[in-house]
């Protein structure tokens, strides 16, 4: 039986709980509205969700799946976007007999705003690719991390092909470049020289 990450996700919040508001508040958005629940911005739906999913089953998972396949890119792009000190809602459906229930919220988070380039002209990565070295952070590390800053790397010691983005975790400098070949790549510094390694 195959599991997808959105369930495991979810697996995972049931077993050792992840409390709303402690990690990074656009990928608690992303990750919410992923997993086919809804999210809303003063008293508007921005994300509608899958209510009630009495007796779809497995097909439950193909919707979100779907949904999130043709929608999924322009809600990243609005989301990574919100200006800060936006609050979010996330709300699940609660059933309660014979199909019906109700949207209940289960938290809520304050957006930070659209990351900033620190370097030249402020240029950072597309809202995708922003999500996806989100991901590949968050699987590096085993748990949440929030990016000091971002920035395009351009000199002549550059490891990718293409644009490279540098991010800053803590005190760890990390290379991405522009695009994901699947294999999650990503540069570190030794011994003054980048080395590739993959997340996966």
């Amino acid at each position: 039986m195959r599991i997808t990450r959105r369930q495991l996700r979810r697996l995972i919040r049931e077993a050792y709980g992840d409390p709303i508001g402690s990690g990074d508040p656009a990928q608690e958005i992303l990750d919410w509205a992923e997993e086919g629940n809804r999210v809303t911005v003063a008293g508007k739906n921005i994300w509608a969700g899958l209510g009630s999913r009495a007796g779809l089953h497995s097909y439950a998972d193909e919707v979100i799946d779907d949904k999130w396949r043709k929608s999924g890119d322009r809600f990243i792009k609005k989301v990574m976007n919100m200006p800060a000190g936006t609050e979010v809602e996330l709300k699940r459906f609660q059933s309660s007999s014979r199909g019906r229930g109700n949207w209940v919220t289960a938290g809520t988070v304050i957006t930070t705003g659209p990351l900033k380039g620190s370097g030249s002209g402020g240029e950072t990565p597309s809202a995708k690719r922003m999500r996806e070295i989100s991901h590949l952070l968050r699987s590096m590390y085993d748990r949440d991390v929030k990016i000091k800053s971002v920035s395009k790397y351009a000199s002549p010691d550059e490891p990718f092909d293409g644009k490279n983005w540098e991010v800053v975790v803590g005190k760890d400098r990390m290379i991405f470049p522009n695009k994901d070949d699947g294999r999650g790549e990503y540069a570190e510094q030794e011994a003054g020289s980048w080395e590739i390694y993959s997340a996966y």
